[in-house]
């Protein structure tokens, strides 16, 4: 079997090896070698008028996973055709899901062993992993700003691990950033680094300050910019998202090159 590049990546104690493939698509790969994806995303049916990459940037089956984070059941977070390629490659990766997205992945013939449903507040510990699923949307909404309630359940991930802990923060609210329900169970979990999904102008997710914010108030030591450069419509530059942290900030920002591995 041809093996992703990411497989032979050395990774020094003490840091991880981080690759993104558009979206909110993340690889990471610990100093022991284990390899988890974020909202694996890769269909191939890729029409130019609505991706940016007609190509997909991974071929699923030559990356032996050994967890799959899925935040929420919408396709381009709970890709079933990418799932059943990931198995490919290793018969005995586990995917943690929320129910909404279980009920799908069996219903596209994901194995239920291979599975293990989540909700906020649950941790699992796999490998040399401790993951815990937190809200990236409180699932009654924001009343006070006139957020309604989610469509499904949406879920961020903290994972834990040497070089970690590293917070994948899920399709989260747009006030997210002002809201303790939320923050207090990430900030309580300490991560060095974030993957902050945001957009500069639609609604839904935080603009751009706010993604600052929410970076500032956790105590992040690196920011990473997700949910872009996928889709034709809805994407972001990511320089302007850098831009709105001031060079006194806290923060670093770290634009990650589409497809390319990098220590940190």
């Amino acid at each position: 079997m041809k093996l992703h590049s990411l497989f032979n990546v050395h990774v020094p104690k003490g840091s991880l090896a981080i690759q993104w493939f558009g979206q909110s698509s993340y690889a990471i790969k610990t100093s022991r070698g284990t390899i988890l994806l974020v909202d694996p995303f890769f269909p191939l049916h890729r029409p130019p008028t609505e991706y940016v990459y007609t190509e997909s940037p991974l071929d699923e089956t030559t990356i032996p996973a050994n967890l799959v984070l899925v935040t929420h059941d919408h396709r381009d977070h709970n890709c079933i055709e990418s799932h059943q390629r990931l198995l490919q490659a290793n018969k005995g990766t586990i995917f943690l899901a929320p129910p909404e997205a279980v009920v799908r992945m069996k219903t596209g013939r994901i194995p239920e062993e291979n599975i293990i449903s989540v909700v906020a507040g649950d941790r699992i510990e796999h490998a040399d992993m401790r993951v815990t699923a937190v809200y990236a949307k409180p699932p009654k909404g924001d009343p006070t700003s006139n957020i309604p309630e989610p469509d499904v359940r949406h879920l961020g991930f903290v994972v834990e691990c040497d070089g970690g802990p590293i917070w994948f923060s899920g399709d989260i609210i747009h006030t997210f950033a002002d809201l303790e329900e939320v923050m207090a169970p990430v900030r309580a979990l300490a991560p060095r680094i974030g993957a902050i999904t945001t957009h500069p102008t639609e609604g839904e997710f935080p603009f751009f300050d706010g993604s600052r914010a929410i970076a500032e108030r956790l105590g992040l030591k690196i920011a990473l910019p997700a949910h872009y450069d996928c889709f034709v419509k809805g994407t972001y530059d990511p320089t302007e998202w850098k831009a709105h942290f001031p060079q006194n900030s806290s923060v670093q920002p770290v634009i990650p090159e589409f497809n390319k591995s990098f220590i940190i």
